[in-house]
């Protein structure tokens, strides 16, 4: 989805009047204008989000010259207007961040009082196997353990509901999603929506 932000002015907006992130969104806007001279846009017709991201990829200045690509192999790339451009795009990003095709993603689990205090308060890497999740009290479906190799690495997050708390044990997979945006609950949102496209 293309927001109706011009660009160049939010960019400009945030680079010189946000104290916290000005490094950021001033190199944020030198690469939007070497963008904009590279693919030969105009910079003053470039909408996007309230936080600079542009095109049906929603990325970054920086992550649109680093991970964009031709995805319809017609000699150019453009995220604002080619559909197969963006997929690939967004595809090459999450493969340039560690995705590995074929390793789940996430698995709701109940837990006690053991494994409480292992219940992960920010994003990173790596983890316990399940046969270690399962030794610290950690529960799931019995029949996935026997699915899933031990080499595999979960993280075990907790989701707070307005019923109560639900946890999730996550892969690296989950992690590289949160490398697209930050958010657990935007990962998880993710992470459901493309298992429910999967073929069953």
């Amino acid at each position: 989805m293309l927001f109706g932000n011009p660009t160049l002015g939010t960019l400009a907006t945030l680079a010189f009047e946000h104290p916290q992130r000005q490094t950021f969104f001033r190199r944020e806007l030198g690469h939007f204008l070497r963008l904009s001279y590279q693919h030969q846009l105009d910079p003053l017709a470039i909408k996007g989000s309230p936080a600079g991201a542009i095109g049906m990829a929603q990325f970054m200045p920086s992550s649109y010259q680093a991970y964009a690509v031709d995805g319809d192999a017609d000699g150019r790339i453009d995220l604002l207007r080619s559909t197969s451009d963006s997929l690939a795009s967004i595809a090459n990003y999450l493969s340039r961040h560690g995705w590995q095709a074929e390793l789940p993603l996430m698995l709701p689990v109940t837990i006690n009082k053991q494994s409480l205090p292992a219940v992960s308060t920010k994003l990173a890497k790596g983890g316990r196997s399940l046969s270690e999740w399962h030794d610290l009290g950690v529960r799931w479906h019995g029949q996935l353990l026997a699915q899933v190799s031990d080499k595999v690495k979960y993280r075990l997050y907790a989701f707070t509901t307005h019923a109560d708390d639900e946890y999730l044990l996550t892969t690296g997979n989950f992690y590289v999603i949160t490398r697209y945006n930050r958010s657990l609950w935007y990962a998880r949102l993710v992470a459901e929506l493309a298992q429910s496209l999967a073929p069953q």
